[in-house]
């Protein structure tokens, strides 16, 4: 009973106590206000901005088509008796890739050269029977001519034996009739010459004539034969046959098509304003089979076609390219010079473009900027000198002016 009297008075005791009003010493206590509150950083990464270009690349499908490329037809007309070079396999120049049946050229070829045979020695007989003939004549001519020197002294003799009566006068006069008959004879005989002359001279025209008539024969017949195999006019590669063995085949039908591979051209089409940005200075590159290749600017039109776009031929030095086929040209145009930024580094605040730089007291400071151009997640901006430090990636919760600490 004791115990529970004790108890009482001991909580009586102390609610008492708190009820008391507090102690002087207390009314000078200072309460926390938000003021008196450490401001805590932002944590933030940055980026230093860059002066560039910006630069977008791109790629656009292309067929590969040779720089030349000929339909080469046959000069002869036969029957196609082989196929020496088959599609996609190169061939050099002057090259056979198919032969026509020869026979009927061949023999042709043999009956010119018989020809050419005959005419030389129906040639060499002439000339041969004009020496003989010829020398004949001049040998009756000098017999003339002496005979008529003969004649003329004897007359002259007599002329001077006749006034001392050393001759009678028909004797005399015979002496005169024999050197005109002298005389006669040499003329006779010197138009005999000039006849046999005239005559073996034109002999021997005409047969010459006929003699390179036959040789033509033969070099018309060795062209015919050497028609009958239908040559590559450049080296390349047979892309196309057009015949089978034992098919005809006309003079003038297209009997192959060859293309020179050393260099192919690829055609594509862009919007004007890009086009005006690819130049022959421009890099090129033509991706095919996993290998990539240079290439240049060669023809571009002058105006757009009827699809607004401008075509473009670019051209690529290489032989191992198939001609047809489907290639990807990558190109990159220049889209603006400026300070190059991430895409996420950049906000819209209030209808304008900013950045969040850090500046001194690392506090978070907005700047307007103009975007002049952007692609594949880069922009190139003004209004932002290079080397400012700006916050990237753009925490949402950052308006401007807070305390920042840059992380790494």
């Amino acid at each position: 009973m004791k115990t529970r009297v004790i108890f009482a008075v001991a909580a009586l005791t102390l609610a008492l106590a708190a009820c008391r009003p507090p102690a002087a010493e207390n009314k000078d206590a200072v309460v926390p206000t938000a003021s008196s509150v450490k401001e805590q950083p932002q944590k933030v990464r940055v980026i230093s901005a860059e002066q560039g270009t910006l630069e977008s690349r791109r790629s656009v499908a292309v067929t590969l088509q040779p720089v030349r490329q000929s339909k080469v037809a046959s000069a002869a007309t036969g029957r196609v008796d082989q196929i020496l070079v088959r599609e996609g396999q190169r061939v050099a120049a002057n090259q056979a890739v198919l032969v026509l049946e020869d026979d009927t050229v061949a023999n042709q070829l043999a009956d010119a050269e018989l020809s050419v045979q005959t005419a030389r020695i129906n040639l060499e007989k002439a000339q041969a029977g004009q020496s003989g003939n010829v020398a004949t004549l001049e040998a009756q001519v000098r017999s003339a001519a002496l005979a008529l020197e003969v004649a003329r002294n004897k007359f002259q003799e007599g002329q001077q034996l006749y006034p001392a009566g050393g001759i009678a006068k028909l004797d005399l006069d015979n002496l005169e009739a024999q050197v005109a008959q002298a005389r006669s004879s040499l003329e006779s005989a010197q138009e005999q010459l000039a006849r046999a002359q005239r005559a073996n001279t034109e002999d021997i025209a005409l047969l010459r004539v006929q003699l390179e008539q036959a040789q033509n024969k033969v070099v018309n017949a060795r062209k015919a034969l050497a028609d009958t195999r239908v040559r590559a006019p450049f080296a390349g590669v047979i892309s196309d046959v057009r015949v089978n063995p034992g098919e005809f085949l006309s003079s003038g039908a297209e009997a192959f098509t060859l293309a020179d591979t050393s260099a192919l051209e690829a055609t594509f089409r862009l919007p004007p304003e890009q086009a005006g940005a690819i130049t022959s200075d421009t890099p090129l590159v033509i991706a095919y089979g996993g290998k990539n290749y240079r290439a240049r600017l060669v023809r571009r039109g002058t105006l757009p076609g009827e699809d607004r776009l401008v075509e473009l031929v670019a051209r690529v030095a290489s032989s191992d390219l198939p001609v047809g086929g489907t290639a990807t040209l990558r190109y990159s145009l220049e889209l603006g010079e400026g300070t190059l930024l991430p895409a996420g580094a950049l906000r819209t605040q209030g209808g304008k473009t900013e950045v969040l730089t850090v500046q001194g007291g690392n506090r978070a400071e907005p700047l307007g900027v103009q975007i002049l151009a952007e692609s594949e997640g880069r922009v190139v901006v003004s209004g932002l000198e290079a080397g400012t430090q700006v916050v990237y990636p753009l925490p949402t919760e950052l308006a401007g002016g807070e305390l920042l600490e840059v992380v790494k």
